[in-house]
This record gives structure tokens, C-alpha cells and sequence, in this order.
């Protein structure tokens, strides 16, 4: 790639980004002003994960019918699964020595990333309606292997039915893909709502996710060495491996072969891999009583250092893929 269009990418990403953390600026300014209150954060928290979420999964998919797409989709969803599950491997097997409060929190924050505060508007931003595409399939896919293998991770023993078929992800990838698949075309009124309501998630989200980081002690997890290793595997250990096996075996890669997703595709799962620490960390930990202060820390401290992690690895991903 010619040095010239390189900057112009790295500019392009980095500007959208920073449009982002403006947001999310904004988020923390209003909560360190008492103007977002703790009380009300949960509430609004709730409103972008089982209204807005669906809504953005459902509008995504609100197109023609596609076999292509639908197979890239596909192949998309196995790519989503095996990465985290690889990941989750990985993890376990390095913190095999520490204690097990310690790996199960460590593990399950490198593994499973803010795909859908973060992931997803950056993918939205960069990628448009077919970037969201994808990332609703990260995020539905995400939602699975959380409740699954995460809460087992997490827990020590099996995961809840109920969490594993009701979350916002399942419940707007079963509503979102009979309308793609069958190319349903919703009533106007229905489709501008849906719309309207879809529109107000990056920055709403953002906003949340800067409240949530007034939250955090910043200072304190700068100087735990166990945060700072998560921050790392999460932001460029994990996504610069996962870089270099998508850039040989994809589309244009040395060992190219045909199942590996396409040139988008693989931009948006390397955007949702190299994504902070998910805030489920701090969730799914305190339902399985484990360390809450660690799972906040990462998941603060993690979303701080993305501010500059994030726009380099998506601008190399653009490059190498």
C-alpha cells in the first residue's frame, strides 16, 4: 500500500475515533458534574442493551436477500466464535499458575471485548450499514460464547439456559434475520421508528462508557501488574495475532482459502477483537462472586489506552489485510 494512502487511512480511522472519545468525554464530564448520576447509569444501561441494541441488530438486516453476504455472514460467525474461544485457551493455559480468582477474571476480560459500546459504532463509523452487518453478527455470536464458555470461565460451573437465549444480541439477530433472509419490507412506520431509535446508539453509548470511566480508579489500575497484562493481550497481543493470521490466510493472503471472511469482514472482527475490555467483565464476575475491583479496573483502564490502541490497529488492519 502506497505511504500516502496509509496516512490517509490512519487519519481517516483516527478522526472517527476521536469523534468517539469526544462522546465519551462528554459522558465523563457530565458524570464528574453530577449531571449523569450513578443511580440512573444502570437505567440507561439497560435502554441501550434491550431496546436500542435490537433496534440496531434489526435495522442492519432490513435489505435484500444476499447469498453471498448471507454465506460471508456465516463464515463471519465461525470466525467470531473460534477467536474468542482461541483466545480463552490461550489465556487459561498462560495464568495457569496464578490463583484462580486472579485467571478466571484476567481470562475472561482478554477474551471478551466491548463489541457492542465500542466494537460496534467504530464498525458503524468506518463501515456504514454493512460494517453494522457484521458487527451485530460479532455481537449476537459474542453474547453466546459469553454466557457459555465465558460464565463457565467465570464461574467455575455451567451457564444459565435463560442467559444464554435472552440477551439483546439473540434477541435481535432472531427478529433482524428472517426480514434479510426472507427480504421482508417492513411498514414505514415501523422501519423509521426502528430507525430513529437504532440512530441514538454510538452516542448514547459513548456517553455511557465515559460515565463508567469516572467510575474506575484509573490511578489504581495503572499500578497492578495484572491489569496492565490484560490491557496488553487485550489491545495489540491478541489483535496484532489475529492480524497476522488473517492477513495469510484471507482473501489476499500466502495461504489464502475460500472460507476465510472477506477484506470488510475481517476489518470489523479485528475493530471488535481489538476493543477493551467488555463491561460484562465487572457483571458476569460479581454474579459468580469474584474479584469486582480487578474486573472494573481492566475494563477502565482498557478503555482509556484504547483511545490510542484502537485507530493503530485498525489502520494497520486496513494495510496487512
Amino acid at each position: 500500500m502506497h505511504k500516502s494512502v496509509l496516512i490517509q487511512n490512519f487519519v481517516t480511522v483516527s478522526m472517527q475515533a476521536l469523534s468517539l472519545f469526544i462522546m465519551m468525554a462528554l459522558g465523563l464530564l457530565l458524570f464528574k458534574a453530577k449531571l449523569f448520576r450513578r443511580e440512573s447509569l444502570d437505567d440507561v444501561t439497560n435502554i441501550l442493551l434491550w431496546a436500542v441494541t435490537p433496534c440496531l441488530l434489526i435495522n442492519s438486516f432490513t435489505r435484500r436477500f444476499e447469498r453471498s453476504l448471507a454465506i460471508s455472514l456465516g463464515v463471519f460467525a465461525a470466525a467470531a466464535a473460534l477467536s474468542m474461544t482461541l483466545i480463552a485457551l490461550v489465556m487459561l493455559f498462560l495464568l495457569r499458575r496464578k490463583n484462580a480468582d486472579d485467571r478466571r477474571v484476567m481470562t475472561f476480560a482478554t477474551t471478551f471485548s466491548n463489541c457492542g459500546f465500542m466494537g460496534l459504532p467504530l464498525a458503524e463509523a468506518l463501515y456504514g450499514e454493512e460494517g453494522v452487518m457484521y458487527a451485530s453478527i460479532f455481537v449476537a455470536v459474542f453474547n453466546l460464547v459469553q454466557w457459555t464458555l465465558g460464565y463457565c470461565i467465570m464461574s467455575g460451573k455451567g451457564a444459565p439456559i435463560k442467559r444464554v437465549l435472552i440477551n439483546p444480541g439473540i434477541i435481535g439477530l432472531v427478529l433482524g434475520l428472517p426480514i434479510f433472509i426472507f427480504s421482508l419490507n417492513l411498514p414505514d412506520v415501523l422501519h423509521s421508528t426502528i430507525s430513529a431509535v437504532a440512530g441514538v446508539n454510538t452516542p448514547l453509548a459513548m456517553i455511557v462508557i465515559g460515565a463508567h470511566l469516572a467510575c474506575g480508579d484509573i490511578v489504581g489500575a495503572i499500578k497492578d501488574k495484572r491489569v496492565l497484562t490484560v490491557c496488553a493481550m487485550r489491545l495489540l497481543v491478541m489483535p496484532l495475532a489475529f492480524m497476522g493470521i488473517l492477513a495469510l490466510f484471507g482473501t489476499h493472503g500466502i495461504f489464502s482459502i475460500w472460507w476465510m471472511p472477506a477484506k470488510l469482514a475481517a476489518s470489523v472482527l479485528l475493530i471488535e477483537l481489538a476493543a477493551p475490555c467488555g463491561a460484562t467483565t465487572v457483571l458476569i464476575g460479581s454474579l459468580c462472586g469474584r474479584d469486582t475491583e480487578l474486573a472494573g479496573q481492566c475494563v477502565a483502564l482498557s478503555t482509556l489506552l484504547s483511545v490510542a490502541t484502537l485507530p493503530v490497529i485498525a489502520s494497520l488492519g486496513e494495510m496487512m489485510l
